[in-house]
Parts: structure tokens; C-alpha cells; sequence
């Protein structure tokens, strides 16, 4: 989202159209689930809607901005189902991989690809280069062709501190001199993603962190530190409960259903079990509908499509090959643990 904002930011100033208004609008996460919403839709009056890392499932969300007369980009990594979203341009690296050359960028990288088209200013380039490199190491994809020279890129912009002034005063928090792969994976990353986890519309806070560039704020960033804080401490209490209610065979996905954990940190959860059993994991949570993630880093399983054997089940789910969401009635719950 901060990549399309200082991107749009840029061509509108550049073009002289500056009555134009660009709106970030970030899925709310509790109430809405993780991808494109019909509310989010009928917010839209009018002009172009872009989605950044969703979109590519949201089938009826599409249909209906596009009976509002709405032009629709989407740009998303996730793997497309049979149906295709009927929107004006659909960037998915996995459809028609023979002819893209490269499947693993993310929702970030693919951002930065549609920026490098369209910013002609070279230090801004380098500012947006950062961000998406945050993302790409934060969505664990593979550091190999593309994604390795964009990471490589954005490192040696975070490291001669080319970066907005949101994401300074962050590194600056941080206490970071030099900045590497691990100072994202295990710090920079995680204080981003927090507030979108534990707040319904926390991740627009860290966007604006990220997108700010006129001045200093000192004040958010304390605010994403402390959040991710109390991050931890959610996430470590649930992640010890979940383990003493583990009863699968050893060597078999693990699903844990909990119906009183925290939404927002159940994919972290399922992460930790996957990497501490060697298995692949999904915890639920809720009642009536239950929602779930699953994560699995196991080479050569791939969750995307162990998920879809038991779709029949599924009020709806998508991902990828490491990590999944999903949500089913729980008088599914059963059926779809067999199966699994």
C-alpha cells in the first residue's frame, strides 16, 4: 500500500493533476477478513480501485465494483483459482507462468515492478526499493533471481539510509547501524505487522509509517514498537496453550482449534508449530464461522494445495505454497481434519 501510494503520490504531482485524491484503504483484518471486502467496495464511488496482494479470489468483490462502473487492477502472488476475477488487468505471476519468467515475487515486489514503470524519479525508486524489499523478506519468499536483486537493491538503500522518513525514524528506534536480511526477518518486519494483527484497522498505521516522507514521526513509531511488544507476549501465551492441546500423530498436519484465540495471530502460531514439529500446521479460532491459518516450511509440501483437497469444506480459503487462509462453518470442522 505504501509502495502504490508514493508511486500515485508521484505520477499525480508530476502530471499536474493535483485535485486528484488517492485513498489507501487496508482490509480490515477482524471484521473483514484479509482481502478485498464489499464494503471496501462500495466505499469506492468512483475512478480506478487497485488491490496490492489480494484480489485474485474476491470474485463477487470485483464483479460488483466493476457493475459500479469502476476500473479494477489487480495485483496479487496468490495462486488463482479456476475462476478469474473479470477485472481491466489482472498482474498474477502464476497465470501464464511459461511467459512471465519469474512466480516468485510478492504483493510488494509486484508493486515495485509496476513503480519501476512509472517513477521517473531515481531516489524515490530507491526509497520504494527499500519498502519492498521489508516485504519480500517478510513474506518468506525465495531470495533467488528477481527477488534477490530487489532485496539487494533495497538493502543498499536502507544502508545509505535512501529511505522515506517514516522508515528512518524506525531504523533509527531500532537502534540499527547496518541493516541485513535478519534485522528485517526477526525486528523491522515484525513491528510492522503487529498492529494489523491485534487492531482491526492497524495496518493502515504502519503504511503511513512507511509512506511518510515530509517529516519526522517519532510518536507513531514508538507506538508500532510497543504494539509489537504486546504482540509477542499474545503470541507466546497462545503458542504454549495451543502446544498443550495438541493431540495429532506425530508426522501428520497438526490443526489446532482454539475458538478463543486471537484472530490476528493465529498465522504467527501456526508458523511456530510448523517450524517446532516439522509438520504443516493450521490453527482455527471462532465460533459458527471459524477462521484459520496454516503455515508450513517444509521443502516440497505445498499447503496451497493440501488445502484444496479438502476444499469441499471450505467456506473459502487462498494462499500459497507455504501459507494459507481460510475459513469454514465448524460443523465442518471434522470433516476437513479427516480429510486433511
Amino acid at each position: 500500500m505504501a509502495i502504490l501510494f508514493l508511486t500515485l503520490t508521484h505520477m499525480k504531482n508530476a502530471s499536474g493533476k493535483t485535485d486528484r485524491t488517492i485513498t489507501i484503504r487496508a482490509p480490515r483484518r477482524l471484521s473483514e477478513g484479509y482481502g478485498l471486502s464489499g464494503k471496501a467496495v462500495d466505499e469506492v464511488r468512483e475512478g480506478l480501485l487497485i488491490t496490492v496482494d489480494n484480489g485474485i479470489s474476491a470474485i463477487e468483490e470485483i464483479q460488483k465494483a466493476k457493475e459500479k462502473g469502476l476500473s479494477v487492477i489487480i495485483l496479487d502472488h496468490h495462486i488463482p483459482g479456476d475462476v478469474i476475477p473479470h477485472a481491466d488487468i489482472v498482474v498474477d505471476p502464476h497465470l501464464n507462468p511459461d511467459k512471465n519468467g519469474f512466480e516468485d515475487f510478492c504483493g510488494a515486489g509486484l508493486a515495485y515492478k509496476l513503480a519501476e514503470l512509472l517513477v521517473t524519479d531515481a531516489v524515490l525508486l530507491q526509497k520504494i526499493s527499500a519498502i519492498a524489499t521489508i516485504g519480500t523478506i517478510a513474506d518468506v519468499v525465495r531470495l533467488q533471481g528477481a527477488n534477490r536483486v530487489l532485496v539487494k537493491k533495497g538493502l543498499n538503500a536502507m544502508n545509505e539510509r535512501v529511505v522515506t522518513e517514516g522508515l528512518k525514524n524506525l531504523i533509527d528506534a531500532c537502534g540499527f547501524t547496518v541493516i541485513t536480511e535478519e534485522s528485517i526477518a526477526f525486528k523491522l518486519a515484525p513491528i510492522l505487522n503487529a498492529p494489523g494483527r491485534l487492531h482491526d484497522d492497524g495496518a493502515r498505521y504502519s503504511s503511513a509509517c512507511l509512506a511518510q516522507d515530509k517529516k519526522p514521526i517519532p510518536k507513531l513509531v514508538g507506538q508500532l514498537i510497543e504494539t509489537n511488544e504486546i504482540r509477542k507476549h499474545i503470541v507466546s501465551t497462545a503458542y504454549e496453550a495451543v502446544m498443550q492441546n495438541v493431540t495429532e500423530q506425530p508426522g501428520g498436519p497438526i490443526i489446532a482449534y482454539m475458538p478463543e484465540l486471537h484472530e490476528g495471530i493465529i498465522g504467527i502460531v501456526a508458523g511456530k508449530l510448523s517450524e517446532s514439529l516439522h509438520v504443516p500446521a493450521y490453527v482455527l479460532t471462532g465460533k459458527g464461522e471459524l477462521k484459520g491459518s496454516g503455515r508450513c516450511n517444509i521443502h516440497g509440501v505445498n499447503l496451497y494445495g493440501l488445502t484444496n483437497t479438502a476444499g469441499q469444506f471450505l467456506s473459502r480459503f487462498g494462499g500459497h505454497a507455504g501459507a494459507v487462509g481460510l475459513s469454514l462453518p465448524e460443523k465442518n470442522l471434522e470433516s476437513f481434519r479427516e480429510r486433511i
